[in-house]
């Protein structure tokens, strides 16, 4: 489980297992259309990075 999300699976039968990498891709692109045709956003969790600089104790 990852921070701040809902996670699914969907699972699909294909008739021919050589289109695997076409079929996820156009399903990817079909819920990213459908996501902005309503509205969904899908927030990204905010990291703050604080770098430090000096001398390292020897």
């Amino acid at each position: 489980m990852r921070d701040s999300s809902l996670n699914f699976d969907l699972l699909c039968h294909l008739k021919d297992i050589d289109m695997k990498i076409h079929v996820r891709s156009e399903l990817h692109m079909a819920i990213d259309k459908s996501f902005k045709e309503n509205g969904i956003e899908i927030p990204f969790p905010q990291r703050d990075v604080h770098i430090k600089t000096g001398s390292t104790p020897i």
